[in-house]
């Protein structure tokens, strides 16, 4: 009897023996380990974690470095670290720096190829690990226009060498000016509502500026007029100008950019008519004491300190800004309304945004893409969305914002009509061309259409050198 036993618990064991044998091959292949790194500037890695975990699920063999850099430095880290060879394999720059490092960046393929561990069983008892390649299909420039919102296309396609369309690049929301305005301020001016149009707020100026004794302004309108107290001047000279109908720059199949903010158009009654000097005149009217519209002053603190102050009744600023104002000013009593327009009939808005790339030279590159695509699909960036509270990219979750999430309703409704205009190569430059253009005026020392002349000449010459 216990011969027996023992002989059946012997022929167990080696049952086993030879069962796992077969099922553990140690020269089985297995995928290779990648790590993809990340950098970015505004996001801390929490914003991202529900999405990279839900990626590291479907590929364990992918591990992810997240980087958060200062502004200030951004540019020049990504630079010298990707001539170390130690860059990020994704980084993320602004729309209207996509022109300038589109040579860094890997166009998205059409068709990713990646491989996959497939384990299946042999013999009914024997498992056996083979790595197959998986062939994903990404967006066409078509996909790409059903899918995102409108400025995305303009912002992210540029022509690759050959002459060819490609997408270098996506983004996981876009931003927008929306106008900002103090309910105190405007209630004690009887003022019921925020301007709707340019015209209603030229209105509202003389109810809501206040000058001391000294004629200082200790209560401002609107902050416009000036350069250096006002952060996005840029952005908002530049929203002047679409909203007066300036056909802001032309690009070729050349990747060749040309500013044209300057250019005569014909404006509803065929009347020859310069946008971009007219927009230039009427946005530093604000900042000249001579004028009805004076509001701001070179003088005054930045907009955004005045504001949270409580010392400026209209701020023009972008969906990150709430928090930012609730952070300095709990107790401030604000909300936020459409952009004020030239024209209801005709609706126009300034996007400003980031979008996210692969470095051309990375090792991993099909990998870093399958994670963009992966992390900008709509029901991944969700995660994302909800965290920062920004309008999405996608029109499918706008829709969804656009219901469920009235704090930032404002912008996700005007992401339709919102527009960047540079895809050049060097946003320095047009910087200081504005801020030229605008001192030249406040200062006296040029007419509004030689002002806008010389901008758009120093900005177009300077885009010849850089082919």
């Amino acid at each position: 009897m216990i011969r027996s036993r023992l002989l059946l618990i012997i022929g167990v064991l080696t049952v086993g023996l030879f069962i796992t044998g077969f099922s553990c091959n140690s020269n089985q292949p297995d995928l290779p380990s990648v790590t993809l790194t990340i950098w970015r500037v505004w996001d801390e890695e929490d914003a991202f974690q529900d999405i990279l975990d839900a990626y590291r699920r479907q590929h364990p063999n992918v591990e992810f470095e997240y980087r958060k850099l200062r502004y200030e430095e951004y540019r020049d880290e990504l630079l010298s670290a990707w001539a170390r060879g130690e860059g990020p394999d994704i980084f993320s720059v602004p729309n209207y720096w996509a022109g300038e490092y589109r040579e860094f960046m890997e166009p998205l393929p059409r068709v990713l190829e990646l491989p996959r561990q497939e384990t299946r069983k042999v013999l009914g008892f024997k498992t056996e690990k083979t790595i197959v390649t998986d062939k994903i299909p990404t967006y066409s420039i078509n996909n790409l226009r059903a899918d995102f919102a409108p400025s995305v296309v303009e912002d992210v396609v540029f022509y690759d060498d050959q002459g060819d369309q490609q997408i270098y690049a996506l983004p996981y929301s876009v931003d927008n000016l929306a106008l900002y305005y103090n309910r105190d301020l405007l209630n004690q001016a009887a003022i019921a509502l925020p301007a709707n149009t340019w015209k209603e707020l030229l209105v509202q100026i003389g109810r809501l500026v206040k000058e001391n004794a000294q004629g200082e302004l200790i209560q401002s309108g609107i902050a416009l007029g000036s350069v250096d107290n006002i952060q996005r001047y840029v952005d908002i000279l530049s929203m002047l100008m679409v909203q007066d109908g300036a056909v802001m720059s032309t690009i070729n199949n050349k990747n060749q950019f040309r500013a044209s903010f300057d250019d005569e158009i014909k404006d509803a009654e065929g009347k020859k008519f310069h946008p971009g000097s007219h927009a230039l005149s009427f946005y530093t009217d604000f900042a000249n004491p001579s004028k009805q519209a004076f509001s701001w002053s070179e003088e005054l603190p930045t907009a955004f300190e005045s504001f949270t102050q409580g010392q400026l009744a209209y701020f023009l600023g972008y969906s990150y800004h709430q928090e930012m104002i609730r952070d300095a000013a709990p107790r401030l009593n604000f909300d936020v309304a459409p952009l004020p327009q030239v024209s209801l009939n005709q609706e126009a808005n300034y996007a400003n945004y980031w979008v996210e790339s692969v470095y051309n030279n990375s090792d991993v590159k099909n990998w870093a893409w399958d994670f963009l695509f992966y992390a900008t699909k709509a029901e991944n960036v969700v995660s994302y969305l909800n965290a920062t509270q920004q309008p999405s990219a996608l029109r499918e979750v706008l829709a969804l914002q656009a219901e469920q999430d009235p704090a930032i309703e404002v912008f996700v409704n005007q992401v339709f009509t919102a527009k960047n205009w540079y895809h050049g190569q060097d946003y320095g430059t047009v910087e200081n061309a504005f801020s030229t253009m605008i001192k030249s005026i406040l200062d006296g020392e040029s007419t509004p259409e030689d002002a806008t002349d010389t901008a758009e000449k120093i900005i177009n010459q300077n885009e010849q050198l850089k082919e």
